[in-house]
């Protein structure tokens, strides 16, 4: 059983060996993250994803300094030799090929604004959670963005935040952005602000 989890992957160091379709997505997943990506293949993909590339192949020796890997190559051995040699260093491992002696799963993501929404199978299938990450997607109000980047201009303390976001969320302010009703839904965020800052 998996435990979702979200890291903060920013300027981490995440090795990807492999230049075929799979470690490309997973670079792509990681870069967006603002991982600091390193790749080891003796070649790439065409559409191989920007990232700091060393064309050669796997040694362990490839591992020093990493927070992460993926073992994406076209060999099951050497992906399992590649799990062996991080699980000795204490690295977590994705392999490809073998989900279940993985040490993490990427995961199938849904973006808005701040909010991450990630969809797992366990490895089972990436086609099945690509399926259920757009049934949700489909039920997110697009205005999300929208109240998202409005609301991150108020300084909203901790003191307030749960209610804040409550109250936010059971006005009118969504159905009002719908509506493209952009001002009348600022003056009820500025009243709303104000009101639960002047409280004693």
């Amino acid at each position: 059983m998996l435990l979702p989890v979200a890291l903060n992957l920013e300027n981490r160091a995440v090795l990807i060996i492999g230049g075929g379709a799979v470690a490309a997505r997973k670079a792509a997943a990681f870069l967006e993250c603002g991982a600091r990506v390193v790749v080891v293949s003796p070649d790439l993909s065409d559409d191989f994803p920007a990232a700091e590339y060393r064309a050669k192949r796997y040694q362990s020796a490839d591992l020093e300094g990493f927070f992460l890997v993926c073992a994406g190559t076209d060999s099951r051995e050497v992906n399992a030799r590649i799990a062996c040699d991080a699980k000795a260093k204490g690295i977590w491992c994705n392999l490809a090929d073998d989900p279940e002696n993985s040490d993490f799963h990427t995961v199938s993501t849904i973006r808005r604004g701040e909010i991450a929404i990630g969809v797992s199978t366990s490895g089972l299938s990436p086609v099945l959670a690509r399926f259920v990450r757009r049934k949700i997607e489909e039920s997110l109000p697009l205005e999300l963005d929208m109240l998202i980047e409005m609301t991150s201009s108020y300084p909203i303390s901790t003191e307030i935040r749960g209610e804040f976001w409550r109250h936010l969320l059971e006005s009118e302010i969504l159905d009002l952005l719908r509506q493209n009703q952009t001002e009348a839904a600022q003056s009820q965020l500025d009243a709303l602000f104000s009101q639960l800052n002047s409280r004693p």
